[in-house]
């Protein structure tokens, strides 16, 4: 995941895949134009979001805007699912 993937490869997995790690930005956030794609996903298969740190889990509730770890945990009953 960087800043400016378009989430080309993303939607094409929708219906191909059994699960999804996405290795988010920081501490585990996504950019706002990926969320309804991840959420999509998330309706048929596991997503689970880790850091792309390399070390240390990934924030629980410090950021609200979309795409940030608040913000897909509150997408229920979607299945994101954070790493720690």
């Amino acid at each position: 995941m960087t800043l400016d993937y378009d989430g080309t490869l993303l939607r094409g997995l929708d219906g191909r895949i059994d699960g999804l790690v996405v290795a988010g930005l920081g501490a585990g956030h996504v950019p706002e134009r990926l969320v309804t794609t991840l959420e999509t996903l998330a309706t048929t298969v596991p997503v689970v979001l880790a850091s792309r740190t390399g070390a240390g889990s990934t924030l629980h509730y410090t950021y609200g805007f979309p795409g940030s770890e608040r913000d897909l945990l509150a997408r229920r009953p979607y299945r994101f699912l954070l790493k720690a």
